[in-house]
């Protein structure tokens, strides 16, 4: 006997609903999903894309991908931002780190300072080239995409 409140793969969804069927991993846009062996699937039409239109994009094992060209490249532009200032505060704590450890040694404060200083200057040159492309990208040229 199933439990009439399981959701299969026939099913329309909401967050927090039981999905009872092996296959199904997870709810996304109202849709129980699940995978086959060739690959991703939406419940109601078995097809890769999001929302069953490829203009909403491709499923993939690191969710559903933009095949917009535009919003392709701003996810890709988010991201590296992202990474950056993620490397740049690892820097940061390893110069703290080094600075801490020196032991007063002139060679390792100073190792640890210039560590510290070109992750801040990194952190400002990638600051700066968004202002600047904001600026002239949006402002004065008005380009597609960048709005």
């Amino acid at each position: 006997m199933t439990n009439p409140e399981c959701k299969t793969r026939d099913d329309s969804c909401a967050a927090g609903d039981v999905l009872c069927d092996p296959s199904v991993t997870e709810c996304i846009g109202g849709k129980v999903v699940g995978s086959t062996p060739t690959g991703s699937f939406t419940s109601n039409d078995q097809s890769p894309y999001c929302n069953g239109k490829i203009e909403d994009g491709v499923f993939t094992p690191f969710g559903c991908i933009k095949t917009n060209q535009t919003e392709a490249v701003s996810g890709i532009l988010k991201v590296a931002v992202s990474l950056g200032g993620g490397i740049a505060l690892l820097l940061m704590l390893y110069g703290v780190f080094t600075i801490s450890i020196s032991a007063g040694e002139p060679n390792k404060v100073t190792l640890g300072k210039d560590i510290i200083v070109s992750a801040i200057s990194g952190l400002i040159f990638m600051l700066f080239s968004v202002i600047i492309l904001n600026f002239i990208g949006i402002k004065i040229l008005a380009l597609p995409g960048l709005m």
